[in-house]
């Protein structure tokens, strides 16, 4: 049997996938990105995907049996990794993972709705390894995936924070954010002695990307105790405490101008918040660089 493949047409439908695929991802991992550079890892991906389609056909796969299953699954790998790269920008090897099993089970979940959603009918077919769904039924079911998209990841956050107690954070400072994870801590009772505002620790790796080159040095020199001069663009506090791997000692604490804490699909706001600086790793495991303090979950808006 001899199928037509309509090049343009395979283009437009593994666009329209990738782009599905990529929202739920936004969502679910709450990545930072823009429309422009989610469309524009759609078209990438959608052409790299249409090459592999073209690349599954008998005749290439009987003349090269094993070269073309291992140059497709590498291929896909890469262009997986470049979509991810354009969407949501550089990441770690960790963020890679993670998005790479997210994006697998979100495609696993979508194969699933359609196939066992009801079927409508149409003229046009398109092929998506074992489905074989008509084009009205593929643009309607996947436009009320994304509509049941809000319900599931307001469901999956709140069985996320009552297992983990990780909040999603996000530090803004003089037009500079950074985003990572906090650990709600029961037992950082750590406090400003001066006035009695709470304190968030945070790893100095993390949160140095908010100030700029000068400042950094400073800040370093100051966590090396080898600094006497002052800076006049930073306010620094000294913070006694009793833990973080010693018994006692000096914490040094910078204000930041916001603190965004996101409470599932709430998101709570600190103004100038006093952060202890920790020069080392906070989890070994590297699954949090914030230790909150139950003061900022709990406080209302704005709390300065």
């Amino acid at each position: 049997m001899h199928y037509t493949i309509y090049v343009d047409l395979v283009w437009l439908v593994q666009c329209y996938i990738n782009g599905i695929l990529l929202i739920w991802i936004k969502f679910f991992l709450r990545k930072e990105s823009t429309i422009l550079r989610i469309l524009f890892a759609v078209l990438i991906g959608g052409i790299g995907n249409t090459f592999v389609i073209l690349l599954c056909n008998e005749g290439i796969q009987r003349k090269f049996m094993l070269i073309v299953p291992v140059f497709i699954t590498i291929f896909l790998f890469l262009v997986n990794l470049g979509m991810f790269r354009i969407a949501f920008g550089k990441q770690n090897r960790k963020g890679y993972i993670k998005l790479m099993g997210t994006y697998w089970v979100v495609a696993i979940a979508f194969a699933g709705f359609l196939s066992f959603s009801p079927q409508l009918e149409s003229g046009f077919h398109t092929n998506r390894g074992f489905l074989s769904v008509s084009g009205k039924e593929l643009l309607i079911k996947g436009i009320v995936f994304l509509i049941i998209l809000p319900i599931v990841n307001q469901l999956y956050q709140k069985i996320k924070l009552n297992r983990t107690q990780c909040y999603l954070l996000e530090f803004e400072h003089r037009g500079k954010k950074v985003r990572g994870m906090g650990l709600l801590d029961t037992g950082n009772c750590l406090r400003n002695y001066q006035n009695n505002e709470p304190v968030v620790i945070a790893e100095y790796q993390f949160m140095k990307e908010l100030f700029s080159a000068e400042e950094q040095e400073y800040l370093e020199k100051m966590l090396d105790w080898n600094c006497d001069i002052e800076n006049k663009n930073i306010k620094v506090v000294y913070i006694p405490y009793h833990s973080l791997g010693e018994s006692q000692g000096l914490l040094l604490g910078v204000y930041i101008e916001q603190l965004g804490i996101y409470l599932g699909n709430e998101r709570k706001q600190i103004m100038h918040n006093l952060v202890g600086l920790y020069p080392g790793k906070i989890s070994i495991k590297e699954e949090y660089q914030v230790i909150l303090h139950t003061d900022c979950v709990e406080a209302k808006d704005n709390m300065r």
